[in-house]
């Protein structure tokens, strides 16, 4: 058995030697802001695919943790990128929350409210918040939950609610 020093070592080097920069290397995209949507297994990119705010939100809570952990100015860098586009093109300006999905160029083209997603987004803002500081970061965060708590709260069922239309009308997604 590897003893859990040596198990977290290896952890560690492999995060900031393979994976992190894996990230860094193939997947910003510099000329449309955010991460492309779309790699190949044998590494070809889809410029033009979709991206979604799941994988944005990700990443921003990822690099926002790696800035906070290891200080290294690189991940920060990552962190604002994803930080911007977030804000820029997956937080709705009109009804609140933000969107499931947009084209390359950063266009609203999935509007709908997840849940799910709304969470990530909670999780990447909030991350970033305690790696910069950023109050703005903080008070997005804090106004997609109480988004979620106001429109997804199922007071008869005492749960939550997943799936919502731009406007938090409720969406049934499976049946």
């Amino acid at each position: 058995m590897i003893p859990q020093l040596e198990l977290r070592q290896q952890i560690e080097k492999h995060l900031t030697s393979d994976i992190l920069p894996y990230w860094i290397d193939h997947t910003i995209d510099e000329e449309y802001g955010g991460f492309y949507g779309y790699i190949t297994n044998d590494q070809q990119i889809n410029k033009e695919a979709e991206k979604g705010c799941i994988l944005n939100s990700r990443i921003l809570w990822s690099y926002s943790k790696a800035y906070r952990m290891f200080k290294e100015e690189r991940y920060l860098k990552v962190a604002n990128h994803a930080y911007s586009f977030l804000i820029e093109s997956f937080i709705d300006p009109e009804q609140g929350g933000v969107y499931w999905m947009v084209d390359y160029k950063g266009q609203p083209v999935e509007d709908r409210k997840h849940i799910y997603n709304q969470s990530f987004a909670i999780y990447g803002l909030s991350e970033y918040y305690m790696a910069t500081g950023n109050e703005e970061s903080l008070e997005i965060a804090k106004e997609l939950y109480e988004l979620i708590e106001k429109h997804a709260y199922d007071q008869e069922n005492k749960g939550y609610l997943e799936a919502f239309t731009r406007k938090w009308g409720e969406m049934k997604i499976y049946d």
